[in-house]
């Protein structure tokens, strides 16, 4: 795998420092924000994603940014490794 994403270390650091940056007291991240209005709810991501995905647009391009987020986020949501 390290041969198709030979930047994984450095995405992943990057990961790391925005999950440190938008943890709350308890050190969790979320990963959608949820708002209730009177009669809906309104599902949103949360800043550190938003935050995450136009850093890698802005590294990578927009097809790219695409391919490192999925990746960064199977590791920390599936292989429950969360960079904080």
């Amino acid at each position: 795998m390290q041969a198709k994403w030979p930047t994984r270390e450095r995405d992943l650091a990057i990961t790391a420092w925005l999950m440190e940056k938008h943890a709350d007291k308890r050190g969790t991240v979320p990963l959608v924000e949820v708002y209730h209005h009177e009669r809906s709810l309104e599902l949103t991501h949360s800043a550190w994603f938003k935050e995450l995905y136009a850093c890698f647009v802005g590294l990578y391009g927009e097809a790219d940014a695409d391919r490192i987020v999925n990746n960064v986020l199977s590791i920390v949501l599936i292989h429950n490794q969360v960079y904080h």
